[in-house]
């Protein structure tokens, strides 16, 4: 029952909006000046010498085709060429009306047919049939009871005129077009600023939050027996914390940058914390500057996995100019301890790969000949 419902309305919703966007209200408001050509088969009715009941009528018919003329077209926008060219044929045969009132002066409201017909949007091909045809058949009226100077003008003026028409018709569209463009990529855009935000978030604090787990355990392991390095590992703790905290408050302004010698410095306190033998470069001179960024985000997300997932004993980290190499001894699948899913594709990995394809470089992700988990970066 809801559903004929809403069949129902369908047309009717979809006219109301025809007639109530913003382009159809431009189209009443031009329309609306361009009715002031309608003075020539005014003045032309009352100086017919028809009878004035006669005038009358022709007037107010006149009036209500000026109506039609305004409301109509906005009903057939954007809708199948075939509807629009029988909407056309309709509006034409509606001016055969005046023909006992006006004669051959009824050409003058073909022109208003043909802006109508050009501005619903048919294919330019279409536009230049319907206005070629209704110029001929003006010229041949024009010719056979009026002037001929009448005959070549006015066909040539409606032909002219509806391709303008037309011409401006797709003008509009294409600038609707651009605006919903623009839109989509400003949405487009505010995705990606969220996602990066979510990705930066996420190598932030997945970071942090991995050493400060580890140093709470080491803590804890600690605190019984040797209370003053429990007491160092906690101070570690809180300087973290805040670290991480500061990082978040950066990352959500768009501010925060990585330094490759700092990540390298975090990543041998992290790794030693967590009983893993750490093998680091020493010298970071031969990285160039464009490419050390990028490689400080491959550290630490890297040593993060190495610590959460591995189990590993061993993580060695090579640098070469161009490309970072960071190898486990632990377990080559990386599972989550809890869930046993696999995380080689996680979501650091999975930002990590969007950060090198930005610029430029690739990334290898997998288990290692010898044994181990293997991440490598090239830029």
């Amino acid at each position: 029952m809801n559903s004929r419902a809403d069949a129902r309305r369908r047309p009717t919703d979809s006219w109301r909006q025809a007639v109530s966007h913003r382009g159809a209200r431009r189209w009443y408001l031009g329309s609306l000046i361009g009715l002031v050509w309608l003075v020539v088969p005014a003045a032309a009715l009352w100086t017919s010498g028809l009878p004035i009941w006669a005038e009358i009528v022709g007037q107010i018919l006149l009036a209500a085709w000026a109506g039609l003329y305004i409301a109509g077209p906005p009903l057939f926008w954007g809708r199948p060429t075939r509807s629009i060219a029988l909407a056309g044929v309709f509006f034409f045969v509606s001016t055969l009306v005046f023909v006992p009132f006006l004669g051959p002066v009824v050409t003058s409201l073909w022109v208003f047919v043909a802006i109508a017909f050009s501005m619903a949007g048919p294919p330019i091909r279409a536009v230049a049939f319907f206005a070629g045809a209704t110029a001929v058949l003006g010229f041949v009226v024009l010719a056979a009871t009026d002037s001929i100077q009448n005959a070549i003008y006015l066909p040539l003026i409606t032909f002219s005129i509806a391709m303008m028409m037309s011409a401006f018709a797709r003008q509009i569209d294409l600038v609707r077009r651009l605006r919903e463009s623009q839109a989509e990529t400003a949405r487009l855009a505010v995705a990606q600023e969220r996602s990066r935000v979510a990705r930066d978030i996420h190598d932030i604090l997945g970071h942090s939050l991995t050493v400060i787990t580890v140093k709470a355990e080491l803590a804890g392991r600690l605190i019984a027996d040797h209370p003053e390095r429990a007491e160092a590992e906690v101070a570690d703790i809180e300087r973290l914390a805040r670290g991480a905290l500061a990082d978040v408050r950066a990352t959500v302004t768009g501010y925060r940058g990585v330094n490759l010698a700092a990540e390298l410095s975090g990543a041998r306190t992290a790794l030693n914390s967590a009983g893993i033998e750490a093998e680091l470069p020493n010298n970071i001179e031969n990285v160039p500057g464009e490419t050390s960024q990028l490689f400080a985000w491959v550290v630490r997300e890297g040593v993060t996995n190495v610590i959460r997932h591995s189990g590993a004993a061993r993580c060695a980290i090579t640098l070469e100019p161009h490309s970072i190499v960071i190898a486990d001894d632990g377990h080559a699948t990386m599972e989550e301890p809890e869930t046993g899913a696999a995380a080689i594709r996680g979501n650091g990995l999975n930002g990590l790969a969007e950060r090198v394809t930005a610029a430029g470089g690739s990334l290898l992700a997998g288990p290692s000949e010898r044994g181990g988990f293997v991440l490598k970066v090239t830029a």
